[in-house]
């Protein structure tokens, strides 16, 4: 079986920009480069699993997500990062499906479609739900953010470059 970096994509992956569909809004978080790349050589599968509750509420269409995350995975690849799978929840809260994170339903598409061990894998997002997310599948989670009350990841930090190092660190 594989083991995957499961990523929250806005404010993990790039900047938040508040229902980030625009090419032009794109903007890479720091240290992400070196962070996928220190995951792709320890043979961690990439797996994008993100909520666009935009399209549900009408801010964008499914083809405008589709055009910022093809540019998005153009300008990884050109820096020798590439994404095993890539899954997103259309619906707005609320709307009880079972692909909105905190509900796991993509993280397990995503390990039926791949082969992947959960229990080998790791969430990291910088919302609780993408915590509760990789709990509710199995996973093991990291917090990007200054604090996470609950204290339900299994590790908290603002950088995604800390938490490679972490997660090589201790797997």
């Amino acid at each position: 079986m594989n083991k995957a970096i499961f990523l929250d994509r806005d404010d993990t992956i790039n900047v938040d920009k508040i229902d980030v569909y625009r090419v032009e809004d794109f903007e890479l978080r720091p240290n992400v480069i070196e962070a996928l790349k220190l995951f792709i050589d320890k043979d961690y599968k990439l797996i994008i699993i993100t909520n666009q509750s935009g399209i549900g509420r009408n801010v964008f269409t499914k083809e405008d997500y589709y055009r910022f995350t093809e540019y998005l995975v153009s300008q990884l690849k050109n820096e020798g990062v590439e994404f095993t799978g890539i899954y997103f929840c259309p619906h707005k809260s609320g709307e009880n499906c079972d692909c909105r994170k905190p509900n796991p339903g993509n993280i397990l598409k995503g390990a039926k479609e791949h082969n992947i061990s959960l229990k080998q894998s790791w969430m990291i997002g910088d919302k609780l739900s993408d915590v509760e997310a990789g709990k509710n599948a199995g996973c093991r989670t990291i917090f990007l953010g200054i604090k996470n009350k609950e204290r339900l990841a299994d590790y908290i930090t603002k950088d995604l470059l800390d938490a490679a190092n972490f997660i090589i660190d201790n797997s």
